[in-house]
């Protein structure tokens, strides 16, 4: 009885046991598969970390070429800044330059208008000018042929006159040497006189 009794127990130990080990086993297997999962989670994650400690390498660089890139910026913004005021300083000056030069031509369009007015006054007057010159051609046309006559007549009235000078002068000539003659006439009649006076008184 004793023995049966010993026996039960040690089957129920060896069941119990048994269930222990089949716990145990899946437990096992459960902290195997834990293991294994954080096996590949450690994987994972050195490969996230050797990327991270890559992209931050690469983001180090990334900010040191950023820190000199800001800081090229900051040069060509401070020489913008200077570009800007001279260009500000210049668009003032150009300004006041086109407001001067908006004046100057509202000037010279008023004069160029006035010049208009005057330049077709002036062509009316240049218009009637020229029929007065060609009128005025016509007219010394005419004249000129006129004094071709009258230079015609004057040559030939020249010629008279010239011929006549020359008779007038013979005529002198002869009525010279008859004063002279008449002179010495009237000598000798006078000294006749006398001497027929004093037969006279005789």
């Amino acid at each position: 009885m004793r023995f049966l009794f010993s026996v039960e127990k040690q089957t129920t130990v060896v069941e119990k046991q048994t269930t222990a080990v089949e716990k145990q086993t899946t437990v096992v297997e459960k902290q195997t598969t834990v293991v294994e999962k954080q096996t590949t989670a450690v994987e994972k994650q050195t490969t996230a970390v050797e990327k991270q400690t890559t992209a931050v390498e690469k983001q180090t660089t990334v900010v040191e070429k950023q820190t000199t890139a800001v800081e090229k910026q900051t040069t060509v913004v401070e020489k913008q800044t200077t570009v800007v005021k001279k260009q500000t300083t210049v668009v003032e000056k150009q300004t006041t330059v086109v407001k001067k030069q908006t004046i100057a031509v509202k000037k010279q369009t008023t004069v160029v208008e006035k010049q208009t007015t005057v330049v077709e006054k002036q062509t009316t007057v240049v218009k009637k000018q020229t029929i007065a010159v060609k009128k005025q051609t016509t007219v010394v046309e005419k004249q000129t042929t006129v004094v071709e006559k009258q230079t015609t007549a004057v040559k030939k009235q020249t010629t008279a006159v010239e011929k006549q000078t020359t008779v007038v002068e013979k005529q002198t000539t002869v009525v010279n040497k008859q004063t002279t003659a008449v002179k010495k006439q009237t000598t000798v009649v006078e000294k006749q006189t006398t001497v027929v006076e004093k037969q006279t008184t005789l």
